[in-house]
C-alpha cells in the first residue's frame, strides 16, 4: 500500500512527529512507498468559489498557487493521511484552504482517488468539545462530499484525534486495520 501523508510544513509538534514515526514504520515493514508533503503557510490561496475545477475536464483549480503540484503528488496513493492541527475543532487555515480545493478529491485526467484517506487532528490540549467538533466535521463534511463530488462516494473517509502519545499509537494501530483491510486497493 503506498501511502502519502500530508502536513504543515510549521507543524514540528511532538505528536506530529509520533504519528508520522509510527505511520512510517508500519509502510516500511511492508516493503511499499511512502511520501511526506508539506504546505507551507500562504502556498495555497484560499478557494474562490467560481467552480471551474468542477467544470472543465483539466479539473484544474484557476489559481497560480502551489495547490495543483500538491493535488498531483496526493493522486495514485492507496492511503492519504492528513495530519493538522486541530484549532476550535477544524483544521488550520493552511490546511483548510487545501481541503477546500478539493486535495483529496478532484482527480484529473490520468490520476486516481486515493480510496482510504485518513484526517488526524492533533493537539495537546484539546477539549472533549473540540475533539468531538473535528471528528464530527471530517465525518459530516468529508464523507458526505459525494452530495457535490459524486466521485467521493466509493471512498473511505476516516477522522481521528490525537492528543497524547497514546492516542499516536491507537490511531496507528487503526491506520494498520484500515490499511489490512483494505490491501486489495493497492495500484
Amino acid at each position: 500500500m503506498n501511502v502519502v501523508i500530508v502536513r504543515e510544513a510549521n507543524s514540528k509538534d511532538v505528536l506530529v512527529a509520533d504519528l508520522e514515526e509510527h505511520i512510517r514504520g508500519l509502510v516500511e515493514e511492508t516493503g511499499r512507498r511512502i511520501d511526506v508533503i508539506e504546505i507551507a503557510r500562504g502556498e495555497i490561496a484560499p478557494c474562490v468559489g467560481c467552480l471551474t475545477c468542477l467544470k472543465t475536464d483539466s479539473r484544474r483549480c484557476v489559481a497560480n498557487d502551489g495547490f495543483e503540484p500538491l493535488r498531483q503528488r496526493v493522486m495514485n496513493h492507496d492511503l492519504a493521511v492528513f495530519l493538522s492541527p486541530a484549532l476550535f475543532g477544524q483544521w488550520s487555515s493552511t490546511f483548510k484552504n487545501a481541503i477546500d480545493k478539493g486535495i483529496a478529491a478532484k482527480p484529473g485526467p490520468g490520476m486516481r482517488l486515493p480510496p482510504v484517506q485518513v484526517f488526524i487532528g492533533f493537539g495537546s490540549d484539546l477539549s472533549e468539545e473540540e475533539a468531538a467538533t473535528f471528528v464530527d466535521c471530517v465525518r459530516k463534511h468529508q464523507g458526505r462530499a459525494d452530495v457535490i463530488h459524486r466521485e467521493l462516494k466509493e471512498l473511505l473517509i476516516e477522522a481521528y484525534i490525537a492528543r497524547s502519545i497514546e492516542d499516536c499509537a491507537t490511531v496507528a494501530a487503526n491506520i494498520e486495520a484500515l490499511m489490512l483491510e483494505n490491501k486489495d486497493d493497492e495500484i
